[in-house]
């Protein structure tokens, strides 16, 4: 079984959001092809990887983003 890296609850941040919007793990789902994590922004929830999620916020992304 893989090892989860994110909890419910856990504030975290998509790498490939511009705005580095903070969302909130709302759900996670095991399957054959991996772990995925539900993470909430609003009332939106969207399914990711744990490639595509960061415990932190990426300032540098915010600091270039027009």
């Amino acid at each position: 079984s893989t090892k989860r890296e994110y909890s419910i609850g856990q504030i975290v941040y998509l790498r490939t959001d511009p705005e580095q919007h903070h969302r909130m793990v709302t759900a996670i789902t095991e399957s054959p092809n991996g772990i995925t994590y539900g993470l909430s922004l609003g009332d939106e929830q969207t399914w990711h990887y744990s490639i595509e999620i960061s415990p932190d916020r990426d300032i540098a992304k915010i600091l270039t983003y027009e």
